[in-house]
């Protein structure tokens, strides 16, 4: 367990070493990362100060044992395991959701409770589907869809009022044709048609449709990040996510 250098805020915690309830040591803790060891985790007394948390490689039965951050602007979930994740839609708050190879994730239907969300990661989730109509999110500005097998539907997408990014990568059961809704929605700017090769035929086609929405690379990884804004008894903070 260690605070990061880049301030006293931020904490590492790693469960194969250390218990939650060593939590109650450090107070004021906004960013928190938790290390599980794909072990099955209790996630109910964490502390309510915590803004933007990172689970890797933890399972959990259900995000209702998040009940007690429901503060939260930033939730990134990484290599784990989510029986029920319907609970999510109590985060109203929550500005940057990522998800990358969770296993049980399906459908999202909570996002539609997210109204203030503003960016979506779903990576390497073999068993997402679609999302849900996103209509009632006006803030949201990118959505990032990469190796997910089972990805086969935009239409939801192009329903987002505020678009401007959407990167779409390794979605094989895409045609081009499915990227005509988010070719005529006026705010996308971006749009990587991940759909085959680069320069394949399917991928050249999508790009036709997009015209100068069509984007061909994606850096992504550690070299992505976004920031949201939030504020706590009238102070502004920035987050930089990556």
């Amino acid at each position: 367990m260690r605070m990061q250098e880049s301030g006293r805020s931020a904490l590492i915690i790693d469960l194969t070493k250390n218990d939650l309830d060593d939590l109650h040591h450090f107070s004021g803790i906004t960013h928190l990362t938790i290390r599980g060891g794909g072990r099955k985790c209790e996630l109910a007394k964490l502390p309510a100060t915590i803004r933007d948390l990172c689970l890797l490689d933890i399972e959990i039965d259900s995000v209702e044992t998040l009940q007690c951050v429901e503060e939260l602007r930033v939730l990134d979930y990484r290599f784990g395991r989510l029986s029920d994740i319907r609970g999510l839609a109590r985060f109203a708050n929550i500005r940057v959701l990522q998800c990358l190879r969770v296993e049980g994730l399906r459908g999202m239907d909570f996002l539609q409770a997210m109204t203030v969300l503003e960016w979506i990661e779903v990576s390497g989730c073999a068993d997402f589907r679609q999302f849900p109509e996103l209509r009632k999110l006006h803030s949201l500005r990118r959505v990032v869809v990469e190796d997910c097998e089972d990805f086969g539907d935009l239409s939801a997408i192009s329903t987002a009022s505020a678009l401007e990014d959407v990167i779409v990568l390794g979605a094989n059961k895409l045609r081009a044709i499915d990227f005509e809704g988010i070719a005529s929605v006026a705010t996308v700017k971006r749009v990587l048609p991940g759909i085959g090769k680069l320069n394949s035929r399917e991928f050249l086609e999508a790009c036709d449709i997009l015209n100068e929405k069509a984007i061909s690379g994606y850096y992504g990884g550690a070299a992505e990040f976004f920031e949201v804004r939030y504020s706590i008894d009238e102070q502004t903070f920035t987050l930089t996510v990556s």
